[in-house]
């Protein structure tokens, strides 16, 4: 059961990725693969020059002073402080937006990467956007959870319409997505008709 939640969660994350980067965010590019035992998901590293190069990358808990402010209240911040462009401040109070209406609760600083240059940031590719709220637990047990309409914030108000239609994207092409179990495509039929209200 908590292995096919798993699956379920990895053909999710690429969903939600597909979704971001069709409303013009980067994205690490992935690919869902099935073998008859196993389900992947394939990420290919965006800090990666060539063969044998990297490219420096930095998390956004390492350059925010409070590990407990949301993605959009640290891009505030940031470009405030003249170390991130208003379009990557708007992208990253849109990641936050669309990660808190498709139940992505493991929005850590660390799951937000910066290209440093000199003393200023460029927003990474996005990754690491899945529903969490439907994983199992530690002991891999699959208690049933209910997803609440989450509401906009001061710092996502102003990209929360076009995050939220995002969402209803992604909810409603999981529930129509047949590598899904029918559990978790039922799930996304039932949080698709709350973006009907």
């Amino acid at each position: 059961m908590a292995a096919r939640h798993w699956c379920d969660l990895l053909i999710l994350e690429g969903i939600a990725l597909q979704v971001v980067a069709s409303h013009g965010i980067p994205t690490a590019n992935t690919n869902v693969i099935e073998t008859p035992d196993y389900w992947f998901l394939e990420s290919e590293r965006f800090d990666r020059l060539g063969v044998r190069g990297r490219t420096a990358v930095i998390s956004l808990a390492a350059v925010h002073d409070n590990l407990a402010d949301s993605w959009a209240r640290a891009a505030v911040a940031l470009k405030e402080a003249g170390r991130l462009s208003v379009e990557d401040a708007r992208r990253l109070c849109w990641l936050d937006a669309f990660g808190a209406l498709i139940a992505n609760t493991d929005r850590h600083q660390h799951n937000i990467l910066f290209f440093a240059e000199g003393s200023r940031l460029r927003l990474a590719p996005a990754f690491d956007q899945v529903s969490m709220l439907y994983a199992p637990t530690g002991d891999g047990q699959v208690p049933p959870r209910e997803f609440m309409l989450p509401h906009a914030t001061a710092n996502t108000l102003d990209v929360w319409e076009y995050a939220r239609d995002a969402a209803r994207q992604f909810w409603t092409q999981g529930s129509e997505d047949m590598r899904l179990s029918d559990d978790a495509r039922l799930v996304c039929a039932s949080n698709m008709k709350l973006f009907a209200i």
